[in-house]
Order: C-alpha cells, then structure tokens, then sequence
C-alpha cells in the first residue's frame, strides 16, 4: 500500500508538469464548452427576431399582415419604405431577414451568410402566408400539433445539455488515451520502468499508481466543466452521481485500454502520442461527442460506431439523464469494452517488456 502511495503521489505531480495532458483532458474541453456552449444556448432560446417588412398593400390586406406577424412573439417588426430598404436591412445584418407584402404576394429576404437560421425564417415566413390564406378563405382549423418532447427523469433538456455529457467524455477520453500510448511509452524510453524493474515495487501497483492518477484528472475535468456550465450557461442535469463516479472510473479505463493497443504497435513514444492525437481529433468529430451522428453521412456514422468513444460518450448520456437506452445494453456495452480494455492494458503494459527493445 505505501508504495502505491508513493508512486501515485509521484505521478501526480509529473502530471502537473504534462503539458499535453492538462490541455487535452482541461483546457480544451473548457475551450469547447465556453464557445460553442452559448452559441446552442442561443438556438434554444427566446432570442427576439428582427424582421424588416415593407408592404404596399392596401389597408385591409395591411392589416391582415400585421395580425400574421403578431402570431409569433418573437418577432420584432420594423417597417421600412421601400423594397429597397428592407433589402439593405437585411443585407447589413440590421434584420435577421426581411419581408415583402403587395397584398397578394409575399415576397422573403433572405441572407445567405446566415446559413444555420435561414431554415427557422423561411418556417415563420410560411407561417405567416398560412395564416393570411387561412382568413382569406374563412377557413376552419380541425386539427392542431402538439410537440411534446419525452423528458427523462422528469427534466427537458436543450441542446446545450446534449452537449455537456460529450464534452465531459472528451475530458475522460483524453486522460485514458494518452495514459498508455504516450505516459508509459515516454517512461520506457527513458528508461524509468527499467529501474522501478529493480525495486520491490511490482507492475500492479505501478500501473495502479498511473491509473490512479488520470481517473483524478478526469474527475476535475468533469468537475469543472459542470460547475462552468452551471455558472455561466445555467445548465443543472441530473446525476446520479454513484453512478457517474463509477462509469467515470471504466471510461478512463476503456480509453486507456485504446491507448494500450496504440502502444502495441507504435515503435516510440513519439509515434504512438501522434497516433493518440489524430485519433483524438477524429473521436471527438465522428463519435457523436457534440452533436447526434445521425448528423453525419452515413461513411462517418459507420466509422463512428466502431470507435470507443461514440460509446463512452453515450455511456455519459444515459448516466446523466439526457439520453434513453435500455440498462441492459448499457451495462452490456461496458462491460465489453472494460475487459477488453484490461486485456489491451495487461498486454501492453503488463505481460509487456518493460525494457526499451
């Protein structure tokens, strides 16, 4: 047990000299949170909408345009003389997008640089001619749409909060990556397991000590990437925190199980910390770690499902409530990867030659 300690104790603090570690596993994770966090806030909001309309219309078709526009709270409406007008409004970005009305058109202005909102616009645009053919023809509604959204545990959550758990996972995947492929590489080259080979200290407690180690920087980068969205986006989720601890502990396992399989065939530490990083970078886009994969093509979805971190990041969903699977498949998948996981890591850093070969 003491020197399980003592090694622990002497990780962490080589830790906190690990430039790589801390940024991939904290500060990017953070970096991730802070920009795009307020950026999905912001679709899910009551953000006002400014719409610039010009009408020539006559005061009874005037009117019915006004009425039309009132339907969405939203909008704040500004009107504008000419077609001309509206079209420079827009154009600056002095409106979101504007409108056209003659009495028997309806004309929209759209901005093309305004990629992600021009979908919502044409929506409210259609909205609007809807309701005016609607009372032009006297028409009777017979059927109203409801949309209700399922809510687990009790609680809706927004995009935002679809995107806490995968941010929490790039964290977890980041310490147990790098924990094998470049941690224990850079040690064998330099020849420090060598001489722990010479100590009392047998390999358990060394890798023990240097797991240990990661699952604490996981548990601080998911602490402060819950006590930051709290803070400054207001996104309170539900945990079950025993649980959360505890899949915390096997995802830093299953993706330092990935690690150890880089580790097994990369020829140096440099070489299996570059593979860690490509392999990162391409977990983090094609893993549904920030947005669902039914985003991507299908070639990107097929390459996503065979990544370990599409699962641990679905893993984190469902342990926190924004996500629905059946516990049957949950416990099945971790378990799977876990022992295959401790297989990867008791080749590679256990049954492995502890001596530069």
């Amino acid at each position: 047990m003491k020197s399980y300690l003592a090694v622990t104790k002497a990780l962490m603090l080589s830790l906190l000299r690990d430039r790589q570690s801390l940024f991939f596993s904290i500060i990017m994770p953070l970096m991730f949170l802070l920009i795009f966090g307020p950026i999905l806030s912001g679709t899910e909001g009551e953000r006002p909408i400014d719409v610039a309309v010009f009408s020539g219309a006559d005061d009874q078709a005037q009117v019915l345009l006004e009425q039309a526009l009132a339907q969405f709270s939203r909008l704040e409406v500004s009107y504008y003389s000419t077609e001309e007008a509206v079209a420079h409004a827009v154009a600056r970005e002095e409106a979101d997008f504007g409108l056209s009305w003659d009495g028997i058109s309806l004309e929209v202005l759209l901005n093309p640089a305004m990629i992600q909102d021009n979908g919502l616009y044409r929506q409210i645009s259609e909205g609007v001619r809807s309701y005016i053919d609607q009372e032009r023809l006297q028409l009777q509604e017979l059927v109203t749409v409801d949309i209700v959204r399922h809510i687990p545990h009790g609680r809706a959550y927004s995009s935002v909060s679809y995107m806490f758990p995968g941010v929490i996972a790039v964290g977890v995947m980041s310490s147990g990556l790098f924990l094998i492929s470049s941690s224990f590489m850079y040690m064998k080259e330099r020849f420090v397991l060598k001489r722990l080979l010479a100590t009392p200290m047998g390999r358990p407690q060394f890798l023990a000590g240097l797991i240990t180690t990661r699952i604490a920087l996981s548990m601080l980068s998911a602490v402060l990437v819950l006590s930051v969205g709290r803070a400054f986006l207001g996104v309170d989720l539900y945990i079950n925190w025993f649980a959360f601890v505890i899949y915390l502990l096997l995802a830093t396992i299953i993706m330092a199980g990935a690690g150890a399989l880089i580790a097994l065939i990369a020829k140096s530490a440099r070489s299996a910390s570059e593979i860690s990083s490509v392999l990162m970078t391409l977990m983090m886009f094609v893993s549904g770690v920030y947005f669902p994969l039914e985003f991507l093509p299908q070639s990107l979805r097929t390459a996503g499902k065979i990544l370990p971190a599409t699962y641990v990041a679905r893993g984190f969903r469902f342990i926190m409530g924004v996500e629905n699977m059946q516990l049957s498949s949950f416990v099945l998948e971790t378990a799977l990867f876990t022992l295959a996981a401790v297989i990867a890591i008791w080749l590679a850093a256990v049954r492995g030659s502890w001596n530069l070969e």
